[in-house]
C-alpha cells in the first residue's frame, strides 16, 4: 500500500503508488488532483467530508454520522453550484438514505447526518427552503400602491390570501400561525429560523 495517507493503491517505488511517485518526481511534493478521494476527518459520532474545488482548494465540509464513512467513502464528492455535496449527479443525503425523497430538517445542504434528515414530498421539501424575498419573511411582501404588507401561503399549489397589514410584524406573525397550520413541521418564516 502507498505510504500517502487514505491512498490503497500498490506501491510503484519508494513506497509511493505510480501516481503519488509521479507528483514528486513533477512537484517535489504530493499534491491534491481533482481525482483525489475525499479527506474524512472522524470526530466521535459524527464525521467531516472535505469538499474541494476544481483547483484543489477547500469550499466547505459536509456534516456525516461516522457509521456512513464506510459507505459513502467509495465516491468522489464536490460542491455543487446549488450548494449541496454530489457525486456523479447525486446528492450525499440521498446517497445515505438510500432514497430520493430526502429534506434537511436544519436547511443545511452540507448536514447530512441522519437525524437531520427525513422523507418529504416535494411539496414539503419546497416549503423547507430559505426565504429570498426583500421582507425577510416567507409569504409576506410590501404592496407600495395601499402601503401596506400583505401576507400569503401556498396550500396544496394554491396561493391563499391572508390579508393586508400595517406592519411587518402583524403580517409575518399571521403568515407564520398560517404555516404552522397548514404546513406543520415543514413550516418556515424567514431566513433566521432554526
Amino acid at each position: 500500500m502507498c505510504k500517502v495517507q487514505n491512498c490503497e493503491n500498490k506501491v510503484w517505488a519508494r513506497g509511493y503508488c505510480n501516481t503519488h511517485l509521479g507528483h514528486l518526481y513533477r512537484y517535489g511534493e504530493i499534491r491534491r488532483t481533482p481525482y483525489t478521494p475525499n479527506e474524512i476527518v472522524v470526530n466521535g459520532g459524527h464525521a467531516e467530508v472535505i469538499l474541494y474545488d476544481k483547483n484543489c482548494q477547500e469550499v466547505g465540509r459536509a456534516l456525516i454520522d461516522a457509521s456512513d464513512v464506510k459507505q459513502i467513502s467509495e465516491s468522489k464528492w464536490y460542491m455543487h453550484h446549488t450548494g449541496y455535496a454530489v457525486s456523479d449527479g447525486v446528492g450525499l443525503h440521498t446517497a445515505i438514505m438510500g432514497k430520493n425523497g430526502i429534506d434537511h430538517k436544519n436547511r443545511n445542504p452540507l448536514d447530512c447526518r441522519r437525524e437531520n434528515l427525513r422523507d418529504a414530498t416535494h411539496a414539503e421539501n419546497c416549503r423547507n427552503r430559505k426565504c429570498k424575498n426583500s421582507s425577510g419573511v416567507q409569504g409576506v411582501s410590501f404592496t407600495k400602491s395601499r402601503g401596506t404588507w400583505m401576507a400569503r401561503i401556498s396550500v396544496d399549489g394554491k396561493s391563499r390570501y391572508l390579508g393586508d397589514f400595517k406592519s411587518l410584524e402583524e403580517a409575518a406573525q399571521v403568515r407564520r400561525e398560517a404555516a404552522l397550520k397548514y404546513h406543520g413541521e415543514f413550516a418556515v418564516e424567514n431566513n433566521d429560523d432554526r
